[in-house]
């Protein structure tokens, strides 16, 4: 691809088996600071044994995570949690499993603090984003 793909594409991807290669080319794109990772960097993703166990669980995300963790109105911090969740995991099923499961009970315990009150709602938080990583949780 010359652009990058929504989340969603890329799980719809990953869940069929595709993985997506971005080739950026504009000035604007290029400037962008997308983490650690080179756009080859697949090789989690194309290894035999990984590759199906991702394959699933991209499926699970797709077909019955989304549905069920969507209603329970997790704020916006959640979606960007879920985005790399969904879209930017390469690893191993349980790896990627315990990565869904520490990213839900942050988004949780925010979403109990916000309800009552001891903490700032979403909006007062666009600055911070220390609490979207898997590493901050």
């Amino acid at each position: 691809m010359f652009r990058i793909p929504e989340p969603a594409e890329v799980l719809s991807m990953q869940a069929e088996g595709l993985r997506c290669v971005s080739a950026l080319t504009s000035p604007q794109l290029l400037s962008q600071i997308f983490g650690h990772r080179d756009c080859l960097e697949m090789e989690k993703f194309v290894e035999a044994g990984r590759y199906w166990q991702q394959v699933g669980f991209f499926q699970f995300l797709q077909a019955t995570a989304k549905e069920q963790l969507s209603c329970l109105n997790l704020g916006r911090r959640w979606e960007l949690s879920w985005n790399y969740v969904s879209s930017d995991m390469n690893a191993v099923a349980n790896h990627l499993l315990m990565t869904l499961k520490s990213q839900l009970m942050v988004a949780m315990a925010r979403k109990t603090l916000v309800d009552a009150g001891q903490v700032l709602a979403d909006g007062e938080l666009a600055t911070v984003r220390s609490d979207v990583y898997p590493r901050a949780a």
